[in-house]
């Protein structure tokens, strides 16, 4: 089965970039909470609520990696698109457009690391446990998250921009250089 990509027309590209800036905020949000049940199942000592973390945490993860996934669907849509409109022409209007992709590229290369750090995060969500400063583990974890929900959804959200702006210039026969 064939995967359907977002059409070219602007209101897709925006919407999906919504759909990842919700995603990756939500994913933030999740892990948040996971911490939170995690700090007050060792300090209780009810081992349900530090069981309960992990799975939240392990939703967080899934959150992080749909993210990384919705992110290198878009650029990869927005690269065709390019590519089936305009080719390999050389114009300078294409240059924020192609700038904008290699920035996405630089984006989902943080994507995907944020994602695998969530992921080994989850069998690790008992380690206060045993080792009394290991938050600071968690707080890493929780500015990652936060620096790629701002600036990596900023990136996607700037692709966006370029590609409607792109859209306003004429397919690759009629480029005047």
């Amino acid at each position: 089965m064939p995967i359907t990509l977002p059409s070219p027309n602007a209101k897709d590209w925006f919407a999906e970039v919504r759909s990842i800036e919700n995603a990756s905020l939500s994913a933030l949000m999740v892990f948040i909470l996971a911490v939170a049940l995690a700090v007050i199942g060792i300090q209780t000592g009810a081992e349900s609520l530090t069981h309960l973390s992990r799975w939240v945490a392990a939703a967080s993860a899934l959150l992080h990696v749909w993210v990384a996934l919705s992110g290198t669907r878009l650029a990869v849509s927005a690269r065709r698109h390019l590519m089936a409109r305009w080719g390999r022409t050389r114009s300078a209007r294409l240059a924020p457009l192609r700038r904008g992709l290699r920035n996405a590229a630089a984006g989902l290369i943080a994507a995907w690391a944020v994602a695998v750090l969530f992921v080994l995060m989850v069998p690790f969500m008992r380690l206060p446990v045993h080792i009394p400063d290991a938050g600071l583990i968690y707080a890493f974890s929780i500015i990652a998250s936060s620096i790629h929900a701002i600036f990596g959804t900023a990136l996607y959200r700037q692709l966006a921009y370029r590609l409607q702006e792109a859209l306003r210039l004429p397919a690759a026969g009629n480029i005047r250089l």
